[in-house]
């Protein structure tokens, strides 16, 4: 495996509406590809309605 640069950073930005499952879906399939990817941060762009649906179906629950 190849060292990474200790300047890069995998970065995902997501534009997700009111359901989380584009998040959830990528990051699974990112984890189990070969060789995985681990996101160092994700950021979302998303409406106040999508916001309140994700702090609801995605962030409370894995709380």
């Amino acid at each position: 495996m190849k060292r990474r640069d200790p300047d890069y950073k995998d970065i995902l930005i997501f534009v997700a509406g009111t359901t989380p499952q584009i998040i959830t879906e990528t990051l699974y399939a990112l984890h189990y590809r070969k060789p995985p990817i681990h996101p160092d941060e994700i950021c979302i762009i998303t409406t106040l309605t999508g916001k309140d649906s994700l702090n609801k179906n995605l962030i409370t629950m894995a709380g």
